[in-house]
């Protein structure tokens, strides 16, 4: 099989027990004390590894990103508010 391809098999787990797995890994990474005293990275990774799961990785884009997981307005500046203002910076 071609490099890609078993590297976009691995993205997107063709059934549903591999996606738990990598599920309840996130789960226990999210616990760990690197995640656990942060607002903005769980958010952010827990976004990335739902989306990558469901085969929608061309939604990770910093607009989108700034929209769905900081709640950004949508026509926020990402060149000068690089900030989410609802999350405590970490």
């Amino acid at each position: 099989m071609h490099r890609i391809a078993r590297t976009l098999k691995l993205m997107h787990p063709p059934s549903q027990e591999e996606q738990q797995l990598i599920r309840d890994e996130l789960a226990r990474l999210l616990k760990s004390r690197h995640f656990s005293n942060s607002r903005r990275y769980p958010a952010l990774l827990s976004y990335i590894v739902e989306k990558t799961l469901a085969g929608h990785t061309e939604e990770l884009k910093e607009r989108v990103l700034g929209v769905e997981v900081f709640h950004r307005r949508s026509n926020y500046d990402n060149d000068i508010d690089t900030a989410p203002s609802n999350l405590s910076p970490d």
